[in-house]
Formats: C-alpha cells, sequence, structure tokens
C-alpha cells in the first residue's frame, strides 16, 4: 500500500473515532525516511506529524505524542506557516497539561503506596487520641483503596470508623464513609447517605462535592440536596 493510501486510511479511522486502527496507518508514513527529508513535501510531513500526535493523545500517550507534536512546528516555524503554528501549539498545549496531569497522579499513586506498604504500628506512633488513630486508619485504608486492595481498605475503613464516631471530627467520618462506600459499592448508597447528612449538619458543605464524586463512582443514589439547613440559633421560638 503506497503512503497516500496509508494516509488516507488513518484520516478514515480518525474520523470514525477507530483511533488504533489510524495509529497503525500513520505510522508508517510517520516514521518515512523519504517523506520525512524531502524539501518539496515538508508540508506535507508535518500535517502527518500532527496528525500522528493527535491519534497518539487520543490514545492516551501524550508522551509519545510530544515528539511528532514538537517536529510540527518545528517544520511549520521554517515554512513560516502561522496558521499551522497556533493550531498545532494548541495540541502542544493540551499534551504538556496531559503529561503534567499524568506526572501528578502517579505522584499521588506512589504516595498512596508508600502508605499502604507502612506497617500500620509506624503509622500510629504519631497518634495520641482515639480520633487520631481512626485518621491513620482511614487514610491508610484510602491508600490500599488506590493500589488496587479493597477488602483491605474495607477493613481499615470499617476499623477507622469505630473510632472516629466516638471522638472524631465530622471530615473524617464523613471521609471514612467515603472511602468504605468506594470499597464496597453495594454498601454505597446507605453509606454516603450517612456522609451526606453529616456533612449537613456539621454545616461541612465543602465535602458535598466529594460525597457526589463517590455517589458517581459508585453508582449510588442519594436523596435530593434542599440547600442548607439552618442551625438552632436561627430558628424562630416556639411559645
Amino acid at each position: 500500500m503506497s503512503l497516500t493510501d496509508e494516509l488516507q486510511k488513518g484520516v478514515e479511522a480518525m474520523r470514525e473515532g477507530r483511533w488504533q486502527e489510524a495509529a497503525d496507518a500513520i505510522a508508517p508514513v510517520y516514521e518515512n525516511e523519504d517523506l520525512a527529508g524531502s524539501s518539496d513535501l515538508q508540508d506535507i510531513y508535518a500535517r502527518v506529524c500532527s496528525l500522528y500526535g493527535q491519534i497518539l493523545v487520543e490514545l492516551g500517550r501524550p508522551r509519545d505524542a510530544h515528539p511528532p507534536i514538537r517536529k510540527a512546528l518545528r517544520i511549520l516555524r521554517r515554512l513560516r506557516d502561522q496558521a499551522g503554528i497556533t493550531q498545532v501549539r494548541k495540541l502542544e498545549d493540551a499534551v504538556v497539561k496531559s503529561i503534567a496531569h499524568d506526572a501528578e497522579r502517579e505522584a499521588r499513586l506512589q504516595e498512596q503506596r508508600t502508605i499502604a506498604d507502612t506497617p500500620l504500628a509506624v503509622l500510629m506512633m504519631q497518634a495520641r487520641t482515639e480520633a487520631e488513630r481512626g485518621e491513620v486508619l482511614i487514610k491508610k485504608a484510602g491508600a490500599h483503596l488506590d493500589v488496587g486492595e479493597p477488602e483491605e481498605a474495607a477493613r481499615l475503613a470499617e476499623e477507622g470508623l469505630e473510632l472516629v464516631d466516638r471522638r472524631g471530627v465530622t471530615h473524617w467520618r464523613v471521609m471514612g464513609r467515603i472511602t468504605l462506600a468506594r470499597a464496597v459499592p453495594e454498601r454505597a448508597t446507605a453509606l454516603l447517605t450517612e456522609a451526606q447528612h453529616l456533612a449537613d449538619e456539621a454545616s461541612e458543605f465543602n465535602l458535598i462535592s466529594t460525597i457526589a464524586t463517590a455517589a458517581e463512582l459508585t453508582g449510588a443514589r442519594l436523596p435530593v440536596q434542599q440547600g442548607p439547613v439552618l442551625g438552632p440559633a436561627h430558628k424562630k421560638e416556639e411559645s
């Protein structure tokens, strides 16, 4: 199959959202040394580079997408194609942001792996109160959940909730229920409904979005929010 046919096949696959097929078709065109080295076809090669970069972004491979996108920009600058430069720069900005997001996510995951691998006794060394021990258990439960160990996460979250429900602050009572709901999705509706009530009663409205996200992840159905509830100081005195 000629390069033109491969390119056309790849573009058609892109239009239909068949990204892996598009990558398989355009990769040989991108890697073709004759096309890359032809001074008369640099505008076409720049287009190939940007298309290949876009495909790799869609495949969730932003780091692999960056080299062809940078190559496209270098060619377009030589050609002084300002419209092309503007278009490809937007793609590069999206790639850079995606790479940064992936790096942040990997850093957080590494932190969670460290917490999950650290013996509980070591983590408990700085916990002086029952509530603080409950917080440590819930944090460690969240770490186990993030590294793919829901059963251990559920066990630790249950233990942590027993402690924070007795003497803990609302934040950790809510976070414990969120963690347990994510670890045991079949209990999510009941747990997240409890979390929602706790957050409402304590006016912890910053936790509502976290609860909503957990409900979306677990498929839980929560009662419709009626808005902030006025505390006792705002109630009209009964005669």
